[in-house]
């Protein structure tokens, strides 16, 4: 019930599937349904461009809230949203009404590069990040991240796909036969990716 997630509450989207709380770490929270009949907590922080480099600077997100968003959750996200660029002279510059201008916290203006290198180093540790254009799009955002956690593990099947360009697929386990006959079988009429993967396994390895 900070301010970060009440103004997220003020979508009605959001507000529609969402329970305003107090969470001991991040401002999203979800319970997903992971393999093997897991359900892991989904945390997700979220931060406008400002909100995130002024954190940054105090320490208040390296010091306490990345902490507790690695102890609390099994998959974290750093949500932030808000137009930026790299400047001429290598500053970071963010967008407003009134045009790009140079970001600066005190009188130091703060480089393109520590914003980069920290966004690498949050993936180094094991947080996602997602940056998007602007607070509303983060809503429709966050409401993709629920629709994905809410399916069930195995109807997930964006991954299961042949490649048709004409490359070689890369299925782990699978030779470079056995990956043949499952593309050829893929071919026929009503078989998918598992049916394909099954009648490959099925077919023996030569034929006399």
């Amino acid at each position: 019930d900070r301010a970060g997630s009440r103004d997220l509450m003020s979508y009605p989207a959001i507000a529609a599937i969402a329970e305003l709380t107090q969470l001991e770490s991040a401002d999203v929270c979800l319970v997903g349904n992971g393999p093997a009949d897991t359900n892991p907590l989904i945390g997700v922080e979220c931060k406008s461009i400002w909100d995130l480099c002024s954190s940054m600077n105090t320490g208040r997100l390296q010091g306490t809230q990345i902490p507790l968003l690695l102890d609390s959750y099994d998959v974290r996200w750093l949500l932030y949203w808000g137009e930026y660029r790299p400047g001429r002279d290598g500053s970071l510059q963010i967008g407003s009404r009134k045009g790009w201008r140079g970001l600066r916290l005190g009188s130091r203006l703060v480089p393109y590069g520590w914003l980069e290198a920290f966004l690498i180093e949050m993936a180094v540790i094991g947080i996602h990040t997602k940056h998007v254009d602007s607070e509303a799009t983060a809503v429709q955002w966050l409401l993709t991240l629920n629709r994905f956690w809410s399916k069930e593990w195995k109807d997930h099947k964006g991954m299961r796909k042949f490649d048709s360009s004409g490359e070689v697929s890369l299925i782990p386990g699978m030779d470079d036969r056995m990956l043949t006959r499952a593309r050829v079988a893929s071919c026929l009429p009503g078989v998918g990716f598992e049916r394909a993967v099954a009648a490959a396994v099925s077919f023996p390895t030569t034929f006399s």
